[in-house]
């Protein structure tokens, strides 16, 4: 960047400081959220701490400055990668931080690299409730096989263990349960332990 502006015979010049190099302390010891924004990007030395004044401050807001101090400082830390892993844990966390925003989800993945996070978060978040819906479907139908086996052997279904095979999400128990339920010769040599 240049350091000297020439213009119609006015010359200025000027020392170019890097905002990363800057120590914070000035800008984190203030109680304006403009100064905390600017904070994010100088030398921070103690992020745990900047954050948690920044959700403080933000906190005291009303919604709608709230939620536009949210975006501005969002797309702040998405210009620094070093800040990134900490704002990550602070995301982890905001559940804990007693801070309600309503923000469009379009914006929001919008935010350099929060809206990957947000996407990411919503990927995961996709997966593992497939992955727990297959885990359950895969047990109900372990329970309603078993449930079969006995009612084709035995008639009927005793209630101890219509409610031991119901109330198991233990896939060995059922799977011993199943082969027990095969293997019986009795409703009396199936309820024995």
């Amino acid at each position: 960047m240049i350091t000297q502006i020439i213009d119609y015979n006015i010359q200025y010049n000027y020392r170019l400081i890097d905002i990363r190099d800057m120590p914070c302390e000035i800008f984190l010891n203030s109680d304006k959220i403009e100064d905390l924004a600017i904070a994010t990007l100088c030398n921070v030395k103690d992020r745990e701490r900047l954050f948690k004044k920044i959700a403080e401050k933000l906190d005291s807001l009303g919604e709608k400055e709230r939620a536009d101090w949210i975006t501005k400082i969002l797309t702040i830390l998405g210009l620094r990668d070093n800040l990134i892993k900490d704002f990550e844990k602070v995301l982890k966390e905001e559940v804990k931080m007693p801070i309600t925003v309503s923000l469009d989800a379009e914006i929001v993945e919008n935010f350099p690299y929060v809206g990957d996070l947000v996407k990411l978060a919503k990927k995961q978040a996709m997966q593992e409730g497939l992955q727990q819906g297959l885990q359950q479907g895969l047990l109900e139908a372990k329970r309603e096989d078993i449930k079969r086996i006995i009612q084709a052997k035995f008639g009927q279904v005793p209630e101890e263990v219509e409610k031991s095979i119901s109330s198991s999400d233990d896939v060995n128990f059922l799977n011993e349960f199943l082969m027990k339920a095969v293997l019986a010769k009795s409703i009396n040599e199936l309820m024995e332990v």
